[in-house]
């Protein structure tokens, strides 16, 4: 692959990147903000210059690096995703491949954050355009790399509850509205309406459906992942998983039906596969047993739960954190503290918790079925939150005692 030239210098304590194609420089001050279009100033961390300068010629490469220290402005550290965001947003970079974004993950891991270089900003994000059907207007989605070459649609929108009958229709008001990401589930019953509404746009949507409780035996998950695609009209799904662990059913095996998902990727019919209501006990045993390490985990979190050793393990092993109750149930709308910040940005509780998670690093998929709330929590790009209002709402958290939903190491729902 023939690679552009890549000058980075730092300037007065500001990295400015210039990259050109044919002998034509370009400037490309990071840290681009959407708002009003301007620019901002940041600081990369020396690693993630580093692997980024290797992707380019040695000799095409000058770079002069900032000593190594978080950025003043905020104490946090940048996210690997600036090499992403790079190549996503000009055209005349050559795109880096996924395997280099994933090595870049790995060598920085949990330790880089993205950064407000001043409150109220937006902060900057890899992008993933979702381009709408006739009529809606046309947004961009954060996207985070998977395990395996894949991306995902930081938000995303959830079916559990919506019934069948009402499914295509509520898809298909979400898809105008500009959601990308459908999350489904064997055991919601509704897969046969989210693939009729998807069909029309397929190569344009993430899709995700989850593995039925009663159908963790290897026999029973092929079959039952063969009839997932058919209800869903598609070959392949872009993430299926493994829905709840039933560490006190089937003989506390769920080793095996992990590897049998491991098949599914094997043989391209699911691009992803990952796991959902995993604890870190669980998640070890897999990393233990299998040579397969999840791309996602999907467990409950929300501000009074943070779920943050789950969370953590994830972050150091390369697994993507998704958001289930993202809202927690809906609660959040009257808390005091979401709402002062709410109200001090000019937007709705729902909307600052969904910030919240997506500056967090994690996927959230909230569920709703009227048309006006699909706007709302789609509306969530265009504003941020500072480090103090981030580290308000984190302290909501009551560990356990925020817990909603059951308890992974116990739940023993199989369906009838």
């Amino acid at each position: 692959m023939i690679r552009p030239p890549l000058l980075l210098l730092d300037v007065d304590g500001v990295l400015n990147v210039l990259f050109g194609t044919s002998g034509t420089w370009r400037r490309w001050e990071t840290g681009r903000a959407t708002a009003e279009g301007r620019a901002w100033p940041i600081r990369w961390s020396p690693d993630v210059l580093q692997r980024l300068c290797a992707w380019h010629d040695g000799d095409a490469v000058e770079l002069q690096l900032a000593p190594a220290a978080p950025d003043p402005l905020s104490g946090r550290w940048w996210k690997y995703d600036v090499v992403r965001r790079l190549v996503d947003e000009h055209p005349d970079v050559v795109p880096v491949d996924v395997a280099t974004i994933r090595e870049v993950q790995e060598t920085v891991k949990g330790r880089h954050r993205w950064s407000v270089p001043e409150p109220g900003r937006a902060r900057a994000s890899p992008t993933h355009t979702a381009h709408h059907r006739e009529g809606a207007h046309v947004s961009t989605v954060p996207a985070l790399p998977l395990a395996g070459g894949t991306s995902i649609p930081q938000l995303g929108f959830g079916v559990y509850q919506v019934q069948p009958d009402e499914t295509v229709e509520v898809v298909r008001t979400a898809l105008d509205v500009g959601y990308r990401h459908i999350d489904t589930a064997q055991m919601y019953e509704n897969e046969e309406g989210v693939g009729k509404a998807v069909e029309p746009l397929r190569d344009e949507v993430f899709l995700t459906s989850k593995l039925n409780n009663g159908f963790h035996r290897p026999d029973d998950a092929r079959r039952a992942f063969d009839e997932t695609l058919q209800r869903l009209r598609t070959d392949s799904v872009d993430l299926f998983l493994v829905h709840w662990p039933l560490p006190t059913l089937y003989d506390g095996d769920y080793v095996s039906t992990w590897r049998t998902l491991g098949e599914f990727l094997a043989d391209g019919r699911a691009k992803a596969v990952g796991v959902s209501n995993f604890q870190v006990a669980h998640l070890e045993r897999l990393a233990a047993e299998t040579d397969l390490l999840p791309a996602v985990n999907q467990v409950e979190v929300h501000p009074y739960f943070g779920n943050e050793q789950v969370r953590a393990y994830g972050a150091e092993h390369g697994i993507v954190t998704e958001a289930w109750s993202p809202i927690a149930q809906g609660t959040i709308v009257d808390d005091p503290v979401i709402g002062e910040i709410a109200t001090s940005l000019g937007r709705t509780p729902s909307q600052v918790t969904l910030r919240w998670h997506v500056q967090r690093g994690d996927v959230v998929f909230p569920k709703t079925t009227k048309p006006e709330r699909m706007r709302e929590n789609f509306a969530i790009f265009d504003f941020a939150l500072d480090d103090a209002q981030m580290d308000a709402i984190t302290a909501l958290d009551r560990g356990e005692d925020g817990r909603l939903g059951p308890d992974p190491d116990t739940f023993d729902y199989v369906p009838g």
